[in-house]
């Protein structure tokens, strides 16, 4: 059942691609895998969807010895407090998603020098203005990106944004408004 899901998922991705003009191999499928089971995991992993997103480092620690021989991209996907970032680095992920304040960048900066490493990141901007959720506002994120873009051991790959789930048609304009002015449009 998992394989025909995020094959229903691939074949919305290659319409959207479609309507939009993109080409469908500018697209990679990022599979969210918090609480999905490590044997569910590995079944996605083998029918070749290999970049995964866990939120939350314990169950990036708990999965990580049965994933680990297949190899997969694995991004943070969740919050990430400050205290957590040397417990991170340990489970081999490739990319952060939510750097989202200057003092987390300098405290995972710090830490990938004392180990010589470097890392991807995306700063997350709260585009919804959702008090529920984490990330810089709108107006603050080019000074975010310019501080971090400092930091030698981050290298920013992009924004990442979680949109706005509402049947108001009024909140959604809103929404769409803010996301056309970060993306400078």
């Amino acid at each position: 059942m998992i394989i025909e899901n995020i094959e229903v998922i691939r074949q919305r991705v290659a319409a959207a691609c479609k309507k939009a003009g993109r080409d469908t191999r500018e697209i990679q499928i990022l599979l969210a895998t918090k609480t999905v089971t490590a044997d569910r995991i590995r079944e996605a992993i083998l029918a070749g969807y290999q970049l995964i997103g866990e939120n939350k480092v314990q169950e990036i620690k708990q999965k990580f010895e049965y994933l680990q021989d297949l190899k997969p991209v694995q991004h943070f996907i969740g919050h990430l407090q400050t205290n957590k970032i040397k417990e991170l680095l340990k489970y081999n992920v490739s990319c952060i998603q939510s750097v989202d304040r200057f003092d987390l960048a300098l405290k995972l900066h710090q830490r990938l020098l004392a180990e010589n490493k470097s890392m991807e990141i995306l700063v997350q901007v709260n585009t919804s203005g959702e008090a529920s959720k984490f990330g810089v506002a709108p107006e603050q994120a080019v000074a975010l990106v310019q501080q971090i873009s400092n930091l030698s051991s981050l290298h920013i790959k992009g924004l990442m944004t979680i949109g706005l789930f509402s049947n108001n048609q009024d909140k959604i304009i809103l929404f769409q408004a803010v996301k056309r002015f970060t993306a400078g449009d």
